[in-house]
């Protein structure tokens, strides 16, 4: 008589197995979504920092004036709103991506920014997650933000609504009211 060697996996084993594997996936989910979420920080934080240095090589350009202060001239008048003085940025080329305008959780632009000189496209409403101080120029005293997250309305101090954490409006914070 032939004996048979070939044993497969019981139920149980299998179960088991299944039982370790969604424990195993059950740890790591939160853990993959806290790394994600402070990579997404991260990326608004480096953002912020290109405008700022933007900012700062406009005003070396412009007698230490930020652009909310200089009259644009394609247009014959001074920025009415961030977006206006960051598009005047990309009008002069020193900055030639909108994306850096954008932030995770937040506004994206497309970075379609239309044809020189006027790039009518950059920062179109919608596509820039951030905020600048008025009036400040590169000799102000830095007790001031000179960039900030979009805040809920325009006024100052800035304003942030917590209970819209993380979601694409106006105002929203990080999650936890970072």
């Amino acid at each position: 008589m032939k004996s048979k060697n070939n044993r497969g996996f019981t139920l149980i084993e299998l179960l088991v197995v299944i039982t370790i594997i969604a424990i195993l996936a059950s740890l790591a989910v939160p853990a993959f979504n806290n790394v994600q979420r402070q990579g997404n920080q991260m990326k608004g934080v480096s953002n912020c920092k290109q405008i700022i240095v933007a900012l700062k090589q406009f005003a070396s350009k412009n007698n230490s004036q930020y652009p909310d202060s200089v009259a644009n001239p394609l247009t014959g008048s001074m920025a009415q709103s961030a977006n206006d003085a960051f598009r005047y940025m990309i009008q002069e080329q020193i900055v030639t991506d909108e994306r850096i305008f954008g932030c995770p959780a937040g506004y994206n632009p497309d970075n379609n920014i239309g044809q020189a000189p006027n790039y009518g496209n950059a920062l179109m409403p919608g596509e820039n997650h951030w905020a600048m101080t008025q009036g400040l120029t590169d000799t102000s005293p830095g007790n001031m933000p000179l960039v900030y997250e979009n805040v809920a309305s325009i006024s100052w101090p800035p304003v942030w609504n917590a209970s819209i954490a993380g979601q694409v409006r106006p105002g929203r914070t990080w999650p936890g009211g970072q």
